[in-house]
């Protein structure tokens, strides 16, 4: 049972919501009765064969994984990944994804993204191919926030370099598309569906598949003989049975998601100097809204914290600013800290009220104001 916020209380950023105790109960039951807890165990793949029902593609397309972040490195190991290589990815970005290509053994370089739409694109990378300080050994595009992402410039991407490409979709359960570049997806707490820890790799190679599953179980398939690299990336029999609960429930819960951000997307547009990504609220979804500013953020910041909205710079100011990432390689960054400095997170969950959403209009109009 949600609680609404009362007039004067604090506005969350975020209040992750998953399926309740009794929803999880039958499939707890069905997974002590089968004594089987991990391993791929039978919730597990009925979770990943809900998913690629979900996204409409066949079964042996999704692979669940213990965290995003082991996805995104299982991706990269199934790839053969040169270890020592330089990783192309946006320093506009969360930390997990540097730190899933460290994991894969390779070394962050950090390039600037498209002013408009905050992603490195594949004209965008081919160019800085050019000017690689050493071999680069892979490319990690991310989809900002989770909004919509041309998988198919990517696939080409790949097929006119040879270069492995892994997308970073970890906000992007919404718009995430299976294609022929391994896409991993986070179902963490926060997300727009959350399982607690945990997400999944997608791909519609199944070679390539059968590798992310070796690489994501330390290297074994059919034996116990560590073939390749790898790590131990599987998701629980607890966690798939929070998937599958959630699952059953995905199609009224993103409706109501959807009336939401509609509702948020609604009351945010008419305040002057605020941006929102293209088309969110409206063709798409996810569990945050992030807005761009053309005033002072820290002001609009102050103005909120005063009013009770909470707020989060939820990629702060770019990898490279933050110190175990300090001594990557990285192209000049002129985007990504203009990104940085004017991308803000507002309060987007299913707690928030069309009370609770006035007073963040309301709030960021004088935030924008008072930041002129």
């Amino acid at each position: 049972m949600t609680q609404a916020c009362s007039p004067g209380a604090i506005i969350s950023v975020s209040r992750p919501s998953l399926p309740t105790a009794d929803k999880l109960m039958p499939w707890l039951q069905r997974m002590d009765a089968a004594q089987i807890y991990a391993n791929n165990g039978p919730l597990c793949r009925l979770f990943a064969d809900g998913l690629a029902q979900l996204y409409g593609a066949p079964d042996g397309v999704v692979r669940p994984v213990v965290s995003g972040t082991a996805g995104l490195t299982v991706a990269l190991l199934a790839q053969g990944v040169v270890p020592g290589g330089l990783c192309m990815l946006p320093s506009w970005t969360f930390v997990a994804t540097g730190h899933a290509a460290r994991g894969a053994g390779l070394i962050p370089w950090l390039v600037d993204v498209d002013e408009d739409s905050g992603m490195l694109t594949p004209h965008m990378a081919e160019a800085f191919l050019l000017e690689a300080p050493g071999p680069v050994a892979a490319v990690m595009p991310v989809a900002p926030f989770g909004a919509p992402f041309p998988y198919e410039a990517w696939e080409a991407f790949h097929q006119r370099t040879g270069i492995p490409v892994v997308i970073d979709a970890a906000a992007a359960f919404d718009t995430v598309r299976p294609c022929s570049v391994p896409a991993v997806v986070s179902l963490h707490a926060t997300k727009l569906f959350g399982v607690g820890e945990g997400g999944f790799v997608t791909c519609t190679q199944p070679e390539l598949m059968r590798k992310i599953e070796c690489a994501g179980n330390f290297g074994f398939y059919g034996s116990r003989i560590a073939t390749v690299p790898a790590c131990n990336g599987k998701m629980s029999e607890l966690h798939a049975a929070v998937g599958l609960a959630g699952l059953a429930e995905w199609q009224a819960r993103r409706q109501t998601l959807a009336t939401l951000c509609g509702s948020l997307a609604t009351a945010l547009s008419g305040v002057p100097h605020v941006h929102l990504q293209p088309g969110w609220g409206r063709d798409w979804i996810s569990a945050t809204c992030v807005v761009r500013l053309s005033v002072c953020t820290a002001t609009v910041e102050d103005v909120l914290a005063e009013a009770g909205v909470e707020t989060r710079r939820w990629w702060g100011d770019g990898l490279h600013a933050q110190p175990a990432f300090a001594q990557c390689p990285h192209t000049a960054l002129t985007v990504g800290e203009r990104l940085a400095g004017s991308t803000l997170g507002l309060p987007c969950h299913l707690d928030l009220t069309p009370m609770d959403i006035e007073r963040v209009a309301t709030a960021l109009r004088h935030g924008v104001q008072a930041g002129k």
